[in-house]
């Protein structure tokens, strides 16, 4: 809206002329439009504040469960890759103990030559007609307890130290023996 200056007398003021009242009503609309202008603008800046703190707590607040489902994301995979080790331990000991039952059965005992106590079983493969497959046989980690070594060997029993990571089939994580008459701790 355009406001126009005009001249007032005092005698048109006095008079209560219509100019006068219109020239009153344009300032109270000019105000108002005014103040309608700042209360929006004063609105807007408080609302884009509030939102400009909204996003940024919904980005902390996103941030942290990316964090939290990345970290179960990591630990689910080497929860699972301790697992298939665990596995793959059970199995290699199954072929194991399926060789020296065959190796029992052949000679009738169970006592490897050139096989110390506290060897790594790969390092058992016998000598001449008494040779066993173990030298592929390693524990997937191979360091820090988790290997296969020689508890015992006699001419009726045997024992083969390995560890488990996480544990299954009823055995809980830890150090455990081979023996021809199954798993003991």
């Amino acid at each position: 809206m355009e406001l126009q200056i005009i001249n007032l007398t005092e005698s048109s003021i006095s008079s209560g002329s219509p100019r006068f009242t219109l020239r009153l009503e344009a300032d109270r609309y000019a105000r108002d439009d005014i103040c309608s202008r700042a209360f929006v603008f004063l609105c807007f800046r408080i609302f884009r504040d509030y939102m400009i703190q909204r996003t940024k707590f919904k980005l902390v607040v996103y941030i942290f469960l990316l964090a939290i489902g990345g970290s179960l994301v990591v630990w689910l995979m080497l929860y699972q890759s301790a697992l298939s080790r665990d596995y793959e331990r059970l199995g290699q000991l199954r072929a194991v103990q399926a060789e020296l039952a065959a190796y029992y059965a052949r000679f009738n005992t169970y006592v490897i030559p050139r096989c110390s106590l506290g060897a790594a079983i790969s390092a058992c493969a016998g000598e001449g007609d008494r040779q066993l497959p173990f030298a592929q046989i390693a524990d997937p980690l191979n360091s820090n307890g988790y290997q296969y070594t020689v508890g015992a060997m006699s001419d009726d029993d045997y024992r083969v130290n390995f560890g488990l990571e996480i544990g299954l089939a009823g055995l809980s994580p830890g150090g455990y023996g081979m023996t021809k008459g199954g798993i003991i701790k």
